[in-house]
């Protein structure tokens, strides 16, 4: 039988200053027989001074008597991460924060039915800033630096010749060692970096001035029943609680706060905010906090994909010089993007009558998507040179594109923005990294693009004058008005999430100063907004009644997620280890068909179709320890295949190898989709 264990929420007591039970948890764990587990709860209080949230918790089925974690104490980070087996470990308490969709919680539920595929451990490197153009460039100059420390080597990529036009091979041709396998130990890491085969950029020394490992050990695992394809993958992550060195262990869920100056009578800045510079090899010590203020960047896990059988290409003249199947992420990275070395702002001219114009922070996009004639693959500048059937904005062009398969699907499940709400951001990859549907809503095939579950609050929208924020914490829910830098660190490490969420919601904790310009009551040494706050008061003198200086407020506001964009989820969880360092598990769900229950496209691909024909490959990424877009650590491509269809998924990729089927059996790392009713 299992055993459903519920904490009381606590009360939380009105009164200035008060950080008593932030958002009180109920945390419902479940014992014994995963197969035959429900998910039951008490009544859990939504009281003044109490937001509600829930955590889950479950066994899941599958589990076999593998090493635990626990046994893996005094190893290195390298030797940990390789001695994961979360598989044989209970999933820590989920966060389901703040999710109130009737689906989205019986798929909550469903997941402790579920059985899932063998796990496979899969090395995780980071890559520096290389990029598709390093890739395939045979000489020096191939990008003007490499990362964020002196020194590092810039020759062009020994194996350019994987990207040559007519003749695309995949990384694992040279970065798989037959005796190691992707087990994800340090072995393979070394040889697959240094030895026969030079990468050329030293990446050892890139991770020693940065200091963080080589290596991430990622652990994936996949399941399927008639709606939705489950993906569950875990890793050790030394993230603290968004401190500075100051071995705080914890999650860091949110994104960018801002802080109250008493002096000033306005929020600004708090300091650096990601843990990604030069920076990173001389940290703040704890004792200036105060003035610089921790790290605040969230932690993510991100995915791209594509059909096996119909792989995303790309071509220059002479032939393909790109393929999905072979180059992963790779085939979208490219040192034009933002915070690369090479990157640049297409100006407005550049990029005026065509789908870019307005963007100047150029993201993941193919060459697909681009015009290139009359370039040569070494040595490409593209980023505003859209293809002539896209100028003037046609998206009835983009549309057709689209629906041909040309794209990348892309989710990213953003610990401090998306996964609270209980989403994955639902994103595409083409001439631009986009949340679903964007672009072609008009076109009556697709579903509206809707709305991410968050949105930015900064200092003036919505308030008079600058440097006032709209949404504050209401402290009829939370007990306070704001949260100091200490406090803010310890709801992280306790994973109540110093989170806010829109007023109108269920799990509402927050007051809306620009539309309630005469807020709240109770002079019992509590609350009390001053009446003349707002546009026909001075909002500084009634924020510093309530605020004190240094005071947090989080920048993102969370929100339900609607149309298009709220077709991936993700529920995650933050544990501590028995060695005081911690655990991510992320369990993303995808809907397998395209469509929205209406029959409206959805900017995705048809997962179940590829599943049946020849499963899918997938590049993912852990951006761990509040690094951004060019800090985190990448896999090679990775198959995922549905239970007897490995043939089909090696006779797919098998031209890019040069050998057949049988040759490339073991050679390539496959996830095995488990089916269930």
């Amino acid at each position: 039988m299992n055993k459903i264990i519920a904490r009381a929420v606590p009360e939380v007591k009105p009164g200035r200053g008060s950080i008593t039970g932030f958002a009180g948890f109920a945390s419902l764990t479940s014992f014994g027989d995963s197969a035959s587990s429900t998910l039951s709860t008490r009544s859990i209080r939504h009281s003044r001074g109490a937001v509600a949230a829930m955590v889950l918790g479950w066994a899941l089925a599958g589990a076999t008597g593998c090493e635990s974690l626990s046994e893996s104490l005094g190893l290195s980070q390298t030797e940990r991460d390789a001695e994961q087996t979360a598989a044989s470990t209970p999933l820590p308490p989920l966060d389901l924060f703040a999710m109130t969709d009737p689906e989205q919680l019986r798929v909550a539920e469903r997941l402790s039915e579920l059985e899932f595929g063998p796990p496979m451990q899969i090395t995780a490197f980071y890559p520096n800033q290389a990029n598709r153009l390093w890739l395939s460039n045979a000489g020096e100059g191939a990008q003007p630096r490499s990362g964020y420390h002196e020194g590092a080597a810039t020759a062009g990529h020994e194996g350019w010749q994987t990207f040559e036009p007519g003749s695309p091979t995949g990384c694992w041709n040279c970065h798989a060692d037959p005796e190691y396998g992707h087990g994800g130990i340090a072995e393979e890491w070394e040889w697959a970096a240094f030895s026969p085969f030079e990468m050329d950029v030293d990446l050892n020394a890139a991770t020693t001035d940065y200091d963080k490992p080589g290596t991430r050990s990622l652990e994936l695992r996949a399941a399927r029943d008639d709606d939705y394809l489950y993906i569950h993958a875990s890793w050790l992550s030394t993230t603290d609680a968004s401190g500075r060195g100051s071995g705080e262990p914890g999650p860091n869920i949110t994104h960018q706060t801002y802080r109250w100056s008493a002096d000033a009578q306005a929020f600004g800045d708090r300091g650096t905010q990601r843990n990604a510079g030069p920076e990173r090899a001389d940290p703040v010590s704890p004792d200036d906090l105060a003035a610089h203020g921790r790290f605040d960047y969230e932690e993510r896990f991100v995915a791209m994909s594509a059909p096996a059988a119909q792989p995303v290409t790309d071509a220059f003249a002479g032939g393909e010089s790109g393929n999905f199947n072979a180059h992963g992420c790779f085939m979208a990275c490219h040192n034009d993007l933002r915070n690369m070395p090479g990157a640049h702002e297409p100006s407005a001219d550049d990029v005026a009558g065509t789908l870019l114009e307005g963007r100047s922070d150029l993201r993941h996009y193919t060459l697909n998507s681009r015009n290139l004639e009359g370039q040569e693959p070494d040595a490409y500048q593209v980023a505003e040179r859209l293809a002539t059937r896209y100028a003037g904005n046609n998206t009835e062009a983009l549309a057709d594109s689209l629906a041909q398969g040309r794209f990348l699907d892309l989710f990213q499940v953003r610990t401090g923005r998306s996964a609270p709400m209980g989403h994955a951001s639902a994103d595409y990859v083409y001439h631009y990294r986009l949340g679903n549907n964007a672009h072609v809503e008009a076109d009556e095939r697709f579903a509206a693009s809707g709305r991410s579950n968050w949105r930015n609050q900064d200092p003036g929208d919505g308030v008079e004058g600058d440097g006032y924020l709209r949404y504050l914490y209401d402290p009829r829910e939370t007990g306070f008005w704001g949260l100091s830098e200490d406090d803010f660190a310890e709801q992280r490490r306790e994973g109540a999430g110093p989170l806010i969420v829109e007023p109108g919601h269920p799990r509402n904790n927050a007051i809306d100063l620009a539309k309630d310009d005469h807020l709240i009551a109770w002079d019992g040494e509590a609350y009390i907004l001053q009446e003349d706050f707002g546009p026909h008061g001075s909002a500084g003198d009634a924020l510093s009644d309530v605020l004190e200086d240094g005071i947090l407020i989080p920048r993102r506001v969370l929100q339900e997620a609607e149309g298009a964009q709220s077709r991936a989820w993700a529920f995650t969880g933050w544990s501590k280890t028995d060695d005081g360092t911690g655990r991510y598990d992320v369990v993303v769900v995808r809907p397998l068909e395209a469509k929205t229950r209406d029959g409206q496209l959805i900017t995705d691909h048809d997962l179940g179709e590829a599943l049946e024909e020849a499963g899918l490959t997938f590049g993912f990424g852990i951006h761990d320890d509040h690094v951004g877009n060019r800090s985190h650590y990448v896999t090679l491509p990775v198959g995922l295949v549905a239970e007897g269809s490995e043939t089909a998924y090696l006779e797919a990729v098998a031209s890019l190898y040069d050998t057949d089927p049988d040759g490339l059996r073991g050679r390539l790392p496959l996830i095995r989709v488990a089916r269930n009713e």
